[in-house]
Order: structure tokens, then sequence, then C-alpha cells
């Protein structure tokens, strides 16, 4: 099986180890002032990051057992995409944003080119995965994005995950959340799309999934964050790593979110 095809380079670099809180083991998941809720398990990473490279400045990987693919995530930042184009360029996947809760007031909204990019990334050839930026405090709002969500994709197939995309910030609506609320909210949402035949997946940085308990982060596919032209230092055996925020690739105007997904060779 071939190693990724993507021959795209990322615009201006990326910005060298800007989540300089990765840990290197996994006791240090869960972070000062997360509030943890269990102390998390040893574990070791099932990738051996002597087997990356980046010669086209998309990382490229395989070791015999993992073969890494190209992809994107995207939303209506990105504008119209001319997705054609974005395959021969050699992407094989995209997550596609459908929706988002606002974070400071709370609204829920769906993303203005959803349709488009579900319909459009498929029709060209690429895998589809969807996300959703969660601003639940409470596991009855988790539940309500996630009808939100099932509501937007009116039983639409998707070939990869959905993932769940919960970010605590300062200034947002989830200041001050603890792990355990987090946890609840995550697997609260998480267990009702599932319920609705899809396939859940969880998105964070270091940060983000520290505020997850082991039983969580086990349960589901984990999408990693980290910008770094190394490697990633999480001992998680997550499935897709968005290493860089600020690609360029033909078809898209703007800058975009790379990723490459860790699939097992069969």
């Amino acid at each position: 099986m071939r190693a990724s095809r993507c021959s795209v380079r990322a615009a201006g670099g990326r910005l060298a180890l800007a989540l300089a809180l990765l840990c290197t083991c996994a006791a240090c998941l869960v972070l000062a002032g997360c509030g943890g809720v269990s102390a998390p398990k040893d574990r070791v990473s099932p990738y051996n990051w002597e087997y990356l490279t980046w010669e086209t400045q998309y990382p490229s990987y395989e070791d015999g057992t993992y073969v890494s693919k190209c992809g994107i995530d995207v939303s209506e930042e990105q504008g119209w995409i001319d997705w054609p184009a974005v395959a021969d360029a050699g992407v094989d996947f995209a997550f596609v944003r459908v929706g988002y809760r606002g974070i400071t007031e709370g609204g829920l909204y769906a993303d203005d080119y959803a349709e488009f990019n579900l319909a459009a990334a498929a029709s060209a050839g690429l895998q589809v995965g969807a996300y959703f930026y969660s601003q639940a405090t409470t596991e009855q709002e988790a539940r309500e994005e996630a009808d939100f969500v099932l509501d937007l994709l009116d039983g639409h197939k998707l070939d990869l995950q959905l993932a769940f995309d919960l970010e605590v910030g300062d200034g947002n609506r989830l200041t001050g959340m603890t792990a355990e609320a987090c946890t609840a909210v995550a697997r609260t949402f998480c267990e009702r799309v599932a319920a609705a035949g899809y396939q859940p997946c969880l998105y964070g940085n270091a940060g983000d999934l520290g505020y997850y308990d082991d039983a969580l982060l086990d349960a589901y596919p984990l999408w990693f964050a980290a910008y770094t032209n190394a490697a990633p230092t999480t001992m998680l055996p997550f499935v897709y790593w968005q290493f860089a925020s600020d690609g360029a690739l033909p078809g898209i105007d703007t800058q975009v979110d790379l990723d490459i997904q860790m699939e097992k060779i069969s």
C-alpha cells in the first residue's frame, strides 16, 4: 500500500512547536488546572516517528503497519472551494464543519458551506467526514447540539467520523469548566450521534483532550491537533493529526488546516 500521494506545500512554514504544552508522557495529559477526573494510565504510542518524513513539507508516514493519507478540514471560512482541484493536488480526505455554537451567546448555527462541501468533496472522490464546534456547558446542551447536527446531516452518509470539537478557552462559554463536566458533555454528544448511526471522534490539542477521562479517550477515535514540523510527542493513539493551520492548496483561496490520517495496513 502506498504512502500519501499529497505533494502540496504549506504556506509560510508551520508554527514550530506552537503547542509547547504538549507532553512526552501520558502522565502529563491531565494538565495543571484541568481538574482531571482520574490519574491517566500509561500509554505507548503505536507509531514510530522515525518513519515520518517531510520531503514535500507535508508529512508522510509508512512503517509496514500504518500508512498516512493526506487530508484537510474546512468551514465557511474557506469560502467556495474547487474540490476537483483539491483532489488533483493529492488530497485524500476532508472533514467538513456542519455547524457551531457561539462562544458567547451560545446560539446554534449551521455552516453556510456545509451542504456544498459535503456533496462536492465526495463528488470529487475524497473520503468525507464532518465536525461540529461545541460550546456546550451541560449535558442538555450537548444533546441539543447532537440533535442539531443530526438534523443538518439528515441521514447524509459519511465515509469518516463525525468529530466533536470542544475547546475550553479564556473568555468563551466554557471558561471554568471542570474535566468532569467536559467529559460528560463529550460523552453525551458522542453517544447520541452514535445511536443515530454515525461514528463519533474527539478532536483537540493536548490541553483539550486533557479534560477527558481515560474511558472516554479509549472509547472513540482521536483527532489530535499539534502544529509542529517535528513529530507529535503525545502517547495517545490518535487516528488523525492536524499538523498545520496555514496550508496552501490549489482550489482554495485562503489558508486551510492540513491533516494526515494514520491508516492501518490490512
